[in-house]
C-alpha cells in the first residue's frame, strides 16, 4: 500500500545486444527486436555481414540464441551486456500487478 501511495514505479534492466548477420536475415532479425519491445539504435556493415545495436529488456531476451539461430540458419551471432535500467511501461506494469 505505501508504494502505491508514492506511485513508485517499477524498473527493468536493458541489455545491449549487438548481432551481426548477413542481409538476408535482417528483416526478420529486426522484426523479432521489435516484438521483444527493442529499440534499434545502429545498423551498420563491416564487408558482406551486417550489424544491428539495439537495447532491449531482459525480461525479452530469455531462449534468444535459439531464435536467433533458427531465423538466421545458424549464421548470425549476438552479444549481449548490461546497458542500465529503465521504466516498465505502463501497459506492461499493469500487466504485471494483474498478475
Amino acid at each position: 500500500e505505501g508504494l502505491r501511495k508514492a506511485k513508485s514505479r517499477l524498473m527493468e534492466p536493458l541489455m545491449q545486444v549487438d548481432i551481426t548477420t548477413p542481409e538476408e536475415y535482417m528483416g526478420d532479425i529486426l522484426g523479432d527486436i521489435n516484438g521483444r519491445r527493442g529499440m534499434v539504435g545502429d545498423l551498420g556493415e563491416r564487408g558482406n555481414i551486417k550489424t544491428i545495436s539495439a537495447q532491449v529488456p531482459l525480461a525479452n531476451m530469455f531462449q534468444y540464441v535459439s531464435t536467433l539461430r533458427s531465423m538466421s540458419k545458424g549464421r548470425a551471432n549476438y552479444s549481449m551486456k548490461l546497458a542500465n535500467y529503465d521504466f516498465v511501461p505502463p501497459n506492461v506494469e499493469e500487466e504485471l500487478k494483474k498478475g
